[in-house]
């Protein structure tokens, strides 16, 4: 059960009919996400057919389309109208794009919006960041609008990529690396796809919101999780080390333009990567996310990263009494008044919804005003799990959504009696 806050007006192309690719992966999910949300009319590609069903339940429609089988390209674009290309981290990436982007253009296809890399120098010799300027100037030369992203370093790979194990950054180099948050690509890309090639075709926009050094870094991950983090400088080469142990993500040419990239920024030669350059205002009309912010909001994944224990939690069941901020909060809820629930919330609050952020009491009114226009729902407490700076608020919601019925955990951080930080996500179901 979601909707989305308006902080810009979007002009959707009626006729538009979207493909997102990589919907099973972080990015194209929440590029499915944000366009299902703004009722677009999109489909998601898979390659697994078995997957089919499960994409249809979740985004409304699905194709089958195996980015390593041109045959499967012309049955998945028809009637396509705009794609969003990205692609898995290996070399098979250029034949892949440019076999798409060739049917692409067999099939009528009018616009591509393409995910690519921080290349603000065209002078850039990292494999990756080569691989992705030659799929760029093959679009360009397609004859197909195109658009293309270019972010720097996802936040997100605090999670994945980089270790945090025991509270300590590996870092592959010592010099200052640009991040920005997979959310505000997501949200962006899906903007692009439904404003269409007449506003952004031809366009480059780029993500660079906030430049850190690994200490820096370090500073802002202890400030938001209220945990030690510190910040330990390795080699390059550390990288390819990494990225080639088993169960990597990485094929080893991938792995050496990781190496490659964090080489050169130490030496000099990438060190625009250390740069901020970013166009979130320009396209969502809000600032970006900085790590500040976007650390709060995956704070104990965090912590989960990096094997730190959360803060002590004491589960409270609902006939005990829940905090009375959060009893605020479940009554304007089910009392369907947006005033009141926006004054369960400090002064600079966010809120993360399954990608979607509101930032500010405005932002957070909007967004459960339209809920309350679009949904009836009731939400009824099942359990708190209280912490030692907010609660872990559970509770059932039912009404006229999708699916009737869902199990929400509101994981929230407290400041004083208002709430500072809110994160909304399904129930983990027990194992």
């Amino acid at each position: 059960m979601k909707s989305t806050s308006k902080t810009k007006e979007i002009q959707t192309n009626s006729s538009s009919n979207l493909l997102v690719l990589g919907a099973t992966g972080q990015v194209g999910k929440l590029v499915a996400n944000n366009l299902r949300r703004s009722e677009a009319n999109f489909s998601v590609g898979t390659r697994r057919k078995a997957n089919l069903e499960e994409l249809t339940d979740r985004f409304g429609a699905s194709r089958f389309i195996d980015l390593d089988d041109p045959r499967t390209f012309d049955h998945a674009l028809k009637g396509i109208t705009g794609i969003f290309l990205i692609t898995g981290y290996t070399v098979d990436m250029l034949v892949q794009s440019k076999s798409l982007i060739d049917a692409a253009k067999r099939n009528g296809v009018d616009h591509i919006v393409h995910l690519g890399a921080f290349t603000r120098d065209h002078d850039a010799y990292a494999t990756v960041f080569a691989w992705h300027q030659m799929i760029e100037t093959y679009l360009r030369d397609s004859g197909i609008a195109w658009t293309n992203l270019h972010p720097n370093m996802f936040m997100q790979s605090f999670l994945s990529v980089w270790s945090l194990k025991g509270g300590e950054y590996s870092a592959y180099t010592s010099k200052a690396i640009g991040f920005t948050a997979l959310e505000d690509v997501a949200e962006a890309a899906a903007v692009i796809l439904m404003e269409g090639p007449e506003k952004h075709h031809g366009k480059d926009y780029w993500f660079s919101a906030d430049a850190l050094t690994p200490h820096q870094v370090a500073e802002t991950l202890t400030a938001a999780t209220g945990r030690k983090f510190t910040a330990a400088v390795r080699k390059a080469e550390g990288f390819q080390n990494d990225a080639a142990q088993p169960g990597s993500a990485f094929e080893p040419a991938y792995a050496k333009g990781g190496f490659e990239l964090f080489r050169q920024v130490e030496d000099g030669r990438m060190a625009y990567i250390g740069s901020v350059r970013d166009n979130t205002k320009k396209l969502l009309g809000r600032e970006p996310l900085l790590l500040n912010g976007w650390a709060k909001l995956h704070a104990n994944e965090l912590l989960e990263a990096a094997g730190m224990a959360a803060p002590p939690a004491t589960e409270v069941a609902p006939k005990d009494g829940i905090p009375s901020t959060l009893a605020s909060f479940v009554k304007a809820n089910n009392d369907r008044d947006a005033d009141s629930v926006t004054a369960c919330f400090s002064k600079d609050p966010v809120v993360y919804d399954d990608g979607q952020i509101m930032r500010g009491a405005e932002e957070i009114r909007q967004w459960i005003a339209e809920l309350f226009r679009k949904f009836q729902y009731v939400v009824a407490p099942t359990n708190v799990r209280e912490l030692t700076n907010g609660a872990i608020l559970t509770a059932t919601i039912t009404g006229n959504f999708p699916g009737a019925r869902v199990s929400l955990d509101y994981n929230c951080r407290t400041l004083g009696d208002k709430i500072e930080v809110m994160v909304i996500q399904p129930t983990p179901v027990a194992k």
